[in-house]
């Protein structure tokens, strides 16, 4: 009979990171600000995203499709979405722990209220889903330069 793997979700060759980070992101809702027509990160963000940068050093980047699984841990007993804290945790690994934003595929949060059990922060393990795909050729078009003349 075959053995079942200790974690059945590992699979051979799969690509996975795995970022503990001892501090939460700003909610959206202070992330951004408006100056005349544009949009600019505040300096609340700036200063979470060096941060992030600055924990992902050394961590292997994951490519291809991703799942991104979450841990956030809040110290309140406050109601607070999960969601406003999504967006720059993953501007924050963008191009750091994964290629792209846009390939993530999958994502799993999970919200924990330890008043004072645990400290505050997120956990947060980057699953590869499906490898890169190769680089492509530049496709050459072939032009016809002599027109034929209607006789």
């Amino acid at each position: 009979m075959e053995q079942k793997r200790a974690n059945e979700d590992e699979e051979e060759g799969e690509q996975k990171t795995f970022l503990k980070c001892p501090f939460l992101p700003p909610s959206v809702n202070k992330c951004y600000m408006r100056f005349r027509r544009s949009v600019h990160l505040t300096s609340e963000a700036k200063k979470f995203k060096d941060n992030v940068a600055a924990l992902c050093v050394g961590k292997k980047k994951v490519l291809g499709t991703v799942a991104l699984y979450i841990r956030a841990h809040k110290q309140t007993a406050r109601r607070w979405d999960v969601d406003n804290i999504l967006k720059m945790i993953i501007d924050g690994i963008q191009h750091r722990l994964i290629g792209d934003d846009s390939l993530v595929m999958r994502i799993v949060v999970e919200k924990i209220i330890s008043l004072k059990t645990e400290p505050e922060g997120f956990e947060l393990i980057v699953k590869q889903l499906t490898p890169p795909l190769p680089p492509q050729q530049p496709h050459k078009i072939k032009r016809n330069t002599k027109l034929k003349k209607n006789k």
